[in-house]
């Protein structure tokens, strides 16, 4: 028997605080449809029990349509992220932003998010060829 996968209120993420600090962490990955911020959690925070492994926020903008249109988005976030959060990397906030209006179904929202968790979770390799010369100008 299959354990029961549930979405708590603790597995949500909540607060402008929280927001901002998983946003401040620059750690993304997007495709298109959706963007998917991560930020690593301290080593003492997911240990403790009854703390869960991962955390989802999500940000739904009026630009993706009425609150109907949002509500359907969030609904079927939180359904994906409900159905894979075991293969989740643990240990790490997520905060997914909508950047579509038509919201794809829930078996491929929930592929999107292992995949962009995945990527997001990554330390990014810093942008440029190289340090700077000291002559050149």
């Amino acid at each position: 028997m299959t354990p029961l996968l549930r979405f708590s209120a603790g597995m949500r993420l909540s607060g402008q605080r929280a927001f901002a600090r998983v946003f401040a962490c620059r750690q993304t990955a997007g495709n298109g449809v959706i963007v998917v911020h991560a930020a690593a959690r301290p080593v003492e925070a997911v240990t403790v029990p009854g703390v869960p492994a991962v955390r989802l926020g999500l940000s739904v903008s009026r630009r993706v349509g009425a609150a109907v249109e949002r509500h359907h988005w969030k609904r079927r976030l939180r359904e994906a992220f409900r159905l894979s959060q075991r293969d989740l990397p643990a240990g790490f906030d997520y905060v997914v932003v909508v950047r579509r209006r038509e919201p794809p179904t829930v078996a491929e929202l929930s592929v999107m998010l292992q995949s962009l968790c995945e990527r997001a979770r990554r330390p990014r390799r810093p942008k440029g060829r190289g340090p700077r010369r000291k002559d050149s100008p």
